[in-house]
């Protein structure tokens, strides 16, 4: 399968495909095996399956060439696969959890956050500092690394929160409460990395202008009004699906197709209009 872009470039994806398919295949197959009996989760699984048919293992797939046009497809297939993994988060968490949780969830967003931000950030730049050779710039470029490490991966909590073990073992407020919180911040980390890349890309502007920008655009833009606008629209979903279809509301099909189909509306609607599509 040969696919013509960007003029006379031609990316086959013959192998990459082949190798999805069967890794999907493989651990659908395994699950069960994978969660209850060795130690690990399906992700660490799959990054291993990649590793050997990698460039430095099996060099089965190998994205050597034409690197730029192979970043800009797999970083709008990550931003896809990590927009379906939030919604479905997002769908699985009960509503009455998060009425009664509040307040947990806002110290996991705001202080709880920052401050990981700022420990992830200041230990990434003491361990480059210490590095021969790979002392930064600047500290925004260890702050940048910060913001990126520093949330929940939603992609890793689900593997871990959703498991056979974790809903045998562990009670539903938990697997709820890693599921939440690995959710919010993912996407509430972005006015960090926003902040950074900033500093890095405009550190020829005044600093009140940067901050003044960041607050506008960052902040309250691409961030806050993008969850109100998120807010009224699921509201408005969810209402009309209550009322069209109130005996499908546990149909599984239903929910994949919903998640699916919400995460790609949000992801894209957010993206033309500036806005941050993760929240």
């Amino acid at each position: 399968m040969s696919i013509h872009l960007l003029g006379d470039h031609r990316l086959d994806l013959n192998s990459a495909v082949l190798a999805l398919g069967l890794l999907i295949l493989l651990l659908g197959l395994l699950r069960e095996l994978l969660n209850s009996k060795v130690p690990g989760s399906t992700i660490m699984f799959a990054m291993m399956v990649g590793v050997i048919l990698g460039p430095y293992a099996l060099n089965i797939v190998n994205f050597k060439e034409n690197v730029e046009l192979y970043q800009v497809i797999f970083l709008e297939v990550s931003h896809l696969v990590i927009a379906v993994q939030l919604m479905a988060t997002a769908l699985s968490v009960p509503f009455s959890y998060l009425q009664k949780a509040v307040k947990i969830q806002l110290l996991y967003l705001i202080p709880l956050l920052i401050a990981m931000w700022l420990a992830s950030g200041l230990v990434v730049h003491g361990i480059l500092s210490m590095t021969p050779g790979m002392k930064p710039k600047s500290i925004w470029t260890s702050m940048l690394i910060g913001a990126c490490v520093a949330p929940t991966d939603p992609v890793l909590a689900s593997a871990v929160s959703g498991s056979q073990l974790a809903i045998r073992y562990v009670p539903g407020r938990v697997r709820y409460t890693i599921s939440a919180e690995s959710g919010l911040n993912d996407g509430a980390a972005y006015p960090f990395v926003a902040l950074c890349l900033r500093f890095l890309m405009d550190h020829e502007e005044h600093t009140g202008t940067i901050i003044w920008q960041w607050i506008v655009k960052d902040v309250l833009w691409e961030t806050v009004l993008s969850v109100l606008i998120a807010v009224v629209v699921g509201y408005v979903i969810g209402k009309v699906l209550v009322y069209a279809e109130p005996e499908k509301l546990h149909d599984q099909q239903l929910l994949v197709a919903l998640t699916i189909a919400l995460a790609f509306m949000f992801a894209g609607g957010f993206s033309l209009l500036g806005m941050n599509g993760m929240l």
